[in-house]
């Protein structure tokens, strides 16, 4: 499971899979990119896929529309992207929640 990831370890990133933390695409003999949507951190419409290849960075919560790939993890949590952009809206949501400002 996600939750027990640390950086640096191996993934394995396939079509419909979400990509369960930041990760960089390891090297592979065919050197071909994995498509992936990132529209579940971006918000809006989903936009058309994105061609990443091997030695780029994928983020936690997009999904692979296209290839498979091997990965390793470089951020999990609230140092991810997705975690740092929601990071202040849940700290400020649990605030209200527990009736402060």
């Amino acid at each position: 499971p996600a939750c027990h990831l640390v950086r640096g370890d191996i993934v394995h990133l396939g079509l419909g899979g979400v990509v369960p933390a930041d990760c960089d695409l390891l090297p592979d003999a065919a050197g071909l990119p994995i498509q992936v949507l990132q529209g579940s951190f971006i918000g809006g419409e989903l936009p058309p896929a994105k061609a990443v290849y091997p030695g780029g960075r994928v983020f936690q919560g997009s999904i692979v529309q296209r290839g498979e790939m091997d990965a390793v993890v470089t951020d999990t949590g609230v140092r991810t992207l997705y975690g740092v952009h929601a990071g202040p809206r849940a700290d400020h949501t649990n605030r209200l929640n527990a009736g402060g400002g």
